[in-house]
């Protein structure tokens, strides 16, 4: 009798170690193809990317050869794919035009926390630019960027004449009439 409840036991066991062994392999399985859908879905992000930038790339190049303004590159859905359109635009021009037709998007969230202070400078110098020969008030493109959460963070890293641009722009919208207190609420946000 002792010898059977040993071998009861000897059995149950086994059947113990049986059931963690195809636990440990279904565990296994779903790590496999959570790790597989992961890589499709990368892979699917990469080639939406590579698709987006190329069509902006020749969207761009056709802007420029065709002389439209209607030609431009569409809004992007996300910040990746606005900033790989905004590398790949080389004039004032096409980057002031970029921003003009993403404030629909709202430009905010299209750059997000992955703006830079070499972005923001670069947007400060082509407003100025604008100012400056268009006389385009930059209300409307700064009160997006100051909608991002580290703008005011980003304006500590701005180099001197960074700085002096944005300056530049806040004399500009004083001078040029623009809405008093939305001028201010921009002020606020870039100055501490």
């Amino acid at each position: 009798m002792a010898k059977a409840i040993q071998t009861q036991l000897e059995l149950k066991t086994k059947c113990e170690q049986v059931q963690q062994s195809l636990k440990g392999l279904y565990d296994w399985e779903q790590e496999i193809k959570q790790k597989e859908a992961q890589t499709r879905q990368q892979q699917q992000q990469e080639v939406e990317c590579k698709m987006e930038a190329e069509s902006s790339t020749t969207a761009v190049q056709q802007s420029r050869t065709s002389g439209t303004e209607n030609s431009f590159p569409p809004i992007p859905s996300n910040s990746v794919k606005f900033y790989h359109t905004w590398i790949n635009l080389k004039t004032v021009e096409d980057k002031y035009q970029y921003l003009q037709t993403t404030l629909k998007a709202p430009l905010h969230k299209l750059l997000g926390e992955s703006m830079s202070s070499d972005f923001l400078g670069d947007v400060f110098h082509i407003l100025l630019h604008f100012c400056e020969h268009q006389k385009a008030s930059p209300l409307a493109v700064l009160r997006e960027v100051t909608q991002v959460s580290n703008v005011g963070l980003l304006v500590l890293m701005l180099s001197e004449k960074e700085k002096y641009d944005m300056l530049q722009l806040f004399d500009f919208m004083d001078a040029n009439g623009d809405d008093v207190a939305e001028v201010r609420a921009v002020k606020s946000c870039l100055i501490y």
